[in-house]
């Protein structure tokens, strides 16, 4: 059989990773289900080989305590405004918003590869039980309504929702 050739843009792919990250597996395929399209014909899997790499190291430039989980959901009334999709992470207690930074550079692209991911910020909160839903009043009147998604069955996020859990929540 002959392998499906994909067309695939390298950047959205990178985009739609972090995607992925910050909205969870919804806004992954709603904002950049693009990324790939088949050209044809079934895949040969015969002789192929798939590596996981695991991310050893995530590396936060900035982190920001929120009093609470309602402040933390309003960071995200811009993106929501736009018709972005925009959900928190929830881990450990802890509801959290990551940024992580593209591997623009060779020596970034060189530790995403090798598992070390760089994130510019994120902005947490301590929620002690979990909410799938965070909803606040806003200025303009009305109330947001901002989704939480439960992330602690994946490694990475159960980590990073202990170490902020661990560093508390202190007022602003």
């Amino acid at each position: 059989m002959e392998r499906e050739r994909f067309w695939y843009l390298g950047f959205l792919g990178f985009l739609g990773f972090l995607g992925f990250i910050r909205t969870g597996f919804f806004g992954f395929f709603a904002f950049f289900g693009f990324f790939v399209i088949p050209k044809r014909g079934p895949v040969d899997t015969e002789g192929l080989e798939i590596v996981h790499v695991p991310i050893k190291k995530i590396i936060v430039l900035e982190v920001i305590p929120m009093r609470s989980p309602e402040d933390l959901a309003i960071q995200l009334a811009p993106m929501i405004s736009m018709g972005q999709p925009a959900v928190l992470s929830w881990a450990n207690g802890v509801a959290f918003l990551s940024s992580p930074l593209p591997p623009s550079t060779d020596k970034l692209m060189n530790n995403y590869l090798n598992g070390i991911i760089y994130w510019s910020g994120i902005h947490f909160a301590l929620m002690p039980e979990y909410q799938p839903i965070v909803k606040v009043e806003i200025e303009t009147g009305g109330t947001l309504e901002v989704g939480v998604m439960d992330v602690s069955q994946n490694r990475v996020f159960n980590d990073v929702g202990s170490w902020l859990k661990n560093m508390g929540a202190s007022p602003m």
